[in-house]
C-alpha cells in the first residue's frame, strides 16, 4: 500500500504541491491525470524521492519513507516511468505496471 498525506513540495521557493494526499491499496492501479503544469510529475517525483517533501508523509508498505533517499525507495520497490519511456513495448500497459 502507498499512502501520502499533507504533501508540500516544489522547486526552490516555489511550492507546486500544497496539502496533497492519495491512498493506493494493494492490487489497485491508479491514474493521476490533469492538464500540463498542475503538478502530476512533481507529485510522482516527490513520492519516489527525487524531490524533497517539505511537509507531509509518504508511507509505503507500512513504512514511513518520507525522509529516505530515492535509491532506498527504489530498493523497496518504488519506481516511476515518465511519459513516453515504455519499459517493455511488447507488453500491455497493465503488464508493464504489474512489473
Amino acid at each position: 500500500m502507498l499512502s501520502t498525506s499533507g504533501i508540500v513540495s516544489g522547486y526552490g521557493k516555489v511550492m507546486i504541491l500544497r496539502d496533497v494526499g492519495i491512498t493506493v491499496n494493494d492490487g489497485e492501479i491508479v491514474s493521476i491525470i490533469g492538464r500540463n503544469g498542475v503538478g502530476k510529475s512533481t507529485f510522482m517525483k516527490t513520492i519516489i524521492g527525487l524531490i524533497k517533501a517539505e511537509q507531509g508523509s509518504i508511507v509505503f508498505e507500512d513504512e514511513d519513507v518520507t525522509k529516505q533517499k530515492s535509491y532506498d525507495r527504489a530498493r523497496a520497490g518504488m519506481g516511476y516511468v515518465p511519459q513516453g519511456h515504455g519499459v517493455f513495448p511488447q507488453l500491455t500497459v497493465e503488464e508493464n505496471l504489474t512489473i
